[in-house]
């Protein structure tokens, strides 16, 4: 039996990922609707160098960035809850972090949560492999979890890792490993 919302024959996690997911579709189409012309803020270079000539081709581009900066940013909000909402041990924190697993052996495993292997530059890995480094230092783990891809793909975020994060492969969690 199914209403609108709810689906009686899935559990509970199946469901609320169903729900945020409805949410976060939602905020995005009206978040596009309330786009204004005065809220768009073209880069003049860009545009130039796309050869863009018309203010239709201007403003067709910067929606378009508008919008898939905004789903990117927002939807590693909806990844996070589903990660919290499908697991017993893991915990949303306010550390900067993005999510706290316990684990049976007492050490705890901090993961900062990314869409996937193509969203990080090199100031960002730096970032990242400081705060790792510093919970192994106090015994715990750290990782940057990638919610799909591969390690052997050919990315840029990807080669940043195997350059700037020693050890890098055990340091990050991709794909199956982090769900």
């Amino acid at each position: 039996r199914q209403n609108k919302l709810i689906d009686m024959e899935k559990g509970l996690p199946d469901n609320f990922i169903a729900a945020i997911s409805r949410d976060f579709t939602k905020r995005q189409v009206n978040r596009l609707r309330s786009l204004t012309l005065d809220s768009l803020n073209p880069n003049p270079f860009l545009i130039q160098s796309l050869n863009l000539s018309t203010p239709e081709e201007v403003v067709r581009l910067n929606v378009y960035a508008a919008a898939t900066r905004s789903i990117v940013t927002s939807f590693g909000l909806i990844v996070q809850n589903m990660l919290y909402s499908t697991s017993e041990s893991v915990q949303k924190v306010k550390s900067g972090w993005d999510l706290l697993k316990s684990s049976g052996d007492g050490k705890n495993h901090w993961i900062q949560v990314k869409s996937g292997p193509n969203d990080m530059d090199k100031d960002q890995v730096i970032y990242w492999k400081d705060l790792i480094e510093e919970a192994e230092r106090r015994g715990d783990k750290g990782y940057i979890g990638m919610t799909y891809g591969k390690r052997d793909n050919k990315t840029v975020t990807l080669g940043l890792l195997d350059k700037y994060l020693p050890n890098w492969e055990i340091r990050t969690l991709i794909g199956r490993e982090l769900w």
